[in-house]
């Protein structure tokens, strides 16, 4: 029998199969949606020999055996590169060696990221015949998605790029580095440029843009382009030949300096006429609803409706938004600043002053999903209010204990605890990564947030399947639209497995959430069956959010963290009295080391103790406290550094019984400036203290600890 060699399109693993005389090896590479699968028949007397001479051929690493299925996934390839190139797919990273193509090496797929080292750079080439020229010492990810409505809506500063025709978006994020862009002119595909200081939005335009040191530098050769910063607090258009620099720390703080050419930025209190080589800044406090408007260098304008306010350099106006009338007021200046009215009358400008009214953020979401959000959401509701966001990301799909899929252990979990919800408590139900498209936009809030029909939350949980990303970030932007119009506590619980794979910043997104609405929200988050990498980023989500973090491995335990957190109470102020202090009384009862005595004695020095050990403390005349705060002290990154710990508590006795307050989780990062993570929790009462480390961010037999914190206060005697 001859020796054939087959090409075709199946579905089943890597298998070694044997049948009457013959072998047949089968292998398998997957692209996208599809899989190729060689077969080669063969005697049995020359199978070891062929699949020698088949590992060879598949060890070429730049060999493709089928093209067909490359090209329909194939986002871009790399057409020309110099130097040390490589592109991370997936985990992988592979060097650049040749181009083409039918080179499998440089070709491009959704989120691909393209790395150039030190005197290294790299073409790339889209379909479209649109290029970019990376520059060296550059990361940059490519990818694709279909724009929701929601995302739509937030573009509400660009004018001249009318994302609402659009429907497909290619996305450029630069992490680090700078390239060159000729994007070809297209009217069903939107090219956007992402930096954490923004979003650049362009259509048949030739750019050049880069971050580098926490600066956005873009500069326009033709064509158009729309730029609206991270946190929507300006926007702007950009002419050919404009060259501008963007800087934002933070959310809420952006400056734009005109390099080349003018631009007239829009703000929510007015629009800031910047001319070249000056530079303005912006400050938005959602706590006091004020926005702060600065000169930071040569003379800026600001334009409201009753007049044009100016200032020099150092000077600046601070406005407020009334929230009854949504009139903006002077609430502040720096220096002189002055307003001219339209009749050409000059005054100086006054605490006090009307400028005019607010521009209504919902006017200007008329075509999103967060609209239809807050539509469904019934605003005369009165709280308290529930909102699950249920993650349906592919990896839901693993196996879990008993041979369970997450999936089935959180649909279980969720639909069990439903049924213990007090009545009234209404509750809303979010997914993402639901639907078969499989794309980052994948994110509905499939029960708007209302009063409990069990039936229907169980028959839709019951529909779940998971198949798409994990787009944490959007699915808690979305949430807090939802959230937004309601009055009363409210909370956010997310079931997750894993970390953000769709760009965003879920960590800043709660924070944002949590800087919007105050005390009276809580992100909580509850991770399922996840590693120390996802468990970093969940529990920096509950953090930010103001929330707790928990962590199960089956249904029974996921149940259990959910009611733990459905019975949290609102959290309250934080007492100023750090009851551990040795200098206040606190002391060590019990521990295996003596080094635990330090993490009470203010020092912030090492404290290397057994991992896995616990120490249990006791307050001032070993009184009963009352305390709602704990905090940790991890003054930079190592592995040796604390990560999960439980603290449990006992009014009885430092030997126990303890009843637990609850898991907790420490980042592995701070700096000796701002040493301190805090964790919060509702008012707790008891005389002792237990704190029982589970795990650090290595392997090590020794976790080091530094200092802890417990801020309370004690009890009268009288009162116990």
């Amino acid at each position: 029998m001859k020796r054939a060699l087959l090409v075709g399109r199946v579905s089943i693993p890597d298998v070694i199969l044997k049948f009457q005389n013959q072998f047949v090896l089968g292998i398998y590479r997957h692209s996208g949606k599809r899989l190729t699968l060689v077969l080669i028949f063969m005697l049995k007397k020359y199978y070891i020999l062929t699949a020698v001479v088949l590992v060879l051929l598949l060890s070429i690493s730049h060999t493709i055996l089928s093209q067909e299925e490359d090209k329909v996934d194939r986002l871009a390839v790399v057409s020309t590169f110099t130097g040390k190139v490589s592109i991370r797919h997936n985990l992988m990273v592979r060097p650049v060696t040749a181009v083409g193509n039918r080179i499998r090496n440089s070709s491009l797929y959704k989120k691909d990221t393209v790395i150039t080292k030190s005197a290294s750079t790299a073409d790339i080439m889209f379909d479209d015949n649109t290029t970019l020229q990376i520059s060296e010492d550059s990361t940059i990810l490519i990818g694709s998605k279909a724009v929701t409505g929601r995302e739509k809506a937030e573009r509400i500063f660009s004018r001249k790029i009318a994302i609402d025709q659009q429907s497909d978006v290619r996305i450029v994020k630069i992490t680090v580095g700078s390239l060159r862009a000729n994007i070809t002119t297209s009217r069903t595909i939107l090219t956007e440029f992402e930096t954490p200081s923004g979003t650049a939005s362009v259509r048949g335009t030739a750019l050049d843009i880069g971050y580098l040191a926490g600066m956005t530098s873009i500069s326009l050769f033709e064509g158009l382009l729309g730029f609206t910063s991270a946190g929507n607090e300006v926007g702007f258009d950009i002419n050919p030949g404009n060259s501008v620099d963007i800087i934002s720390p933070g959310t809420g703080t952006v400056a734009v300096s005109a390099r080349e050419g003018d631009l007239e930025i829009d703000t929510d209190v007015g629009t800031a006429i910047v001319e070249e080589d000056e530079m303005f800044s912006i400050v938005v406090d959602k706590n006091k609803a004020e926005t702060s408007i600065a000169s930071e260098r040569g003379s800026v304008v600001l334009v409201t409706d009753v007049g044009s306010i100016s200032m020099d350099k150092g000077e600046s106006v601070d406005v407020g938004v009334d929230p009854v009338t949504g009139n903006l007021t002077v609430a502040g200046t720096v220096g002189n600043v002055v307003i001219t009215t339209d009749d050409g009358v000059t005054t100086a400008v006054e605490p006090g002053k009307i400028i005019g009214a607010a521009k209504e953020t919902a006017k200007r979401k008329d075509a999103g999903a967060a609209d239809s959000a807050e539509d469904d959401a019934d605003k005369n509701l009165e709280g308290p209010h529930l909102l699950f966001i249920f993650d349906a990301s592919r990896s839901m799909n693993d196996i879990m204990e008993n041979n369970v899929s997450k999936l089935d252990a959180a649909k279980k979990a969720l639909s069990d605890h439903i049924g213990t919800l007090p009545a009234n408590l209404n509750v809303g139900l979010e997914v993402y990564g639901h639907k078969e498209t499989a794309d980052c936009g994948d994110i509905e809030i499939i029960v708007p947030i209302g009063r409990l029909d069990i039936d229907e939350m169980r028959q839709k949980i019951d529909s779940i399947q998971a198949y798409g990303d994990t787009s944490i970030a959007a699915a808690l932007e979305l949430a807090a639209d939802a959230m937004r119009p309601l009055v009363g506590e409210k909370s956010i619980v997310l079931l997750s497995d894993g970390v953000e794979t769709c760009g965003g910043d879920p960590i800043r997104s709660a924070a944002r959430i949590r800087d919007e609405m105050g005390i009276d929200v809580g992100v909580h988050v509850a991770g399922l069956g996840v590693d120390s990498s996802e468990r970093e980023q969940l529990a920096g989500i509950s953090q930010a959010g103001g929330g707790t973090y928990h962590t199960a491995d089956n249904s029974g335990q996921l149940e259990k963290t959910l009611t733990e957190i459905e019975k949290n109470e609102p959290l309250g102020e934080i007492y100023e009295t750090n009851l551990l202090l040795k200098e206040n009384g606190g002391h060590l009862m019990t521990a295996p080391q003596d080094e635990w005595k330090q993490t009470i004695d203010g020092m912030e020095v090492k404290a290397p103790v057994l991992a896995f050990s616990s120490a249990v403390y006791a307050f001032k005349y070993e009184q009963m406290a009352t305390f709602n705060a704990f905090s940790v002290c991890i003054p930079g990154e190592a592995d040796s550094n604390l990560m999960v710990f439980e603290l449990l508590v006992s009014d009885r006795s430092w030997s126990g019984p303890f009843r637990s307050i609850g898991r907790f989780q420490a980042l592995n990062s701070g700096t000796p400036e701002a040493p301190y993570q805090q964790i919060r929790f509702p008012d707790v009462t008891s005389r002792f203290l237990k704190v029982q480390l589970e795990t650090n961010y290595g392997d090590s037999k020794r976790t080091v600890l530094y200092e802890f914190q417990l801020y309370g206060k004690l009890k009268d005697r009288s009162e116990y």
